[in-house]
């Protein structure tokens, strides 16, 4: 189970909601490309791996989700044409875990949000 952080009444804990994937180059900015390959490797398309992440706030009386939304039907959002370019360039799959499915793994049903 991931780390959680214990902030007053709160515990703060992490939701995974998936991964994609953003131009390596432009996340590292001036650092040289062989220096950050070797923890973060590009694909051919030079896209770096990253992970989406909510947050659960959890306390005994309420529990809040914050979310980014990114989503990962962007064909759903977005229509055919458009959704499918935009899942092509950030390399989104729908085999991400859904935001019901990361809080699930806290214990949690969404009627408890």
């Amino acid at each position: 189970m991931p780390i959680s952080i214990k902030l007053k009444n709160y515990e703060l804990k992490p939701l995974p909601t998936g991964v994609f994937g953003l131009d390596g180059g432009a996340m590292f900015g001036t650092v040289p490309k062989v220096l950050w390959e070797r923890t973060n490797p590009a694909d051919p398309l030079n896209r770096i791996e990253l992970e989406a992440r909510g947050l659960l706030l959890k306390s005994p009386n309420r529990n809040v989700v914050i979310d980014t939304g990114n989503g990962s039907d962007f064909v759903a959002k977005y229509g055919e044409k458009l959704g499918s370019k935009f899942a092509q360039i950030y390399n989104i799959t729908n085999k991400s875990p859904s935001v019901i499915n990361a809080v699930a793994k806290w214990g949690l049903r969404p009627d408890q949000i």
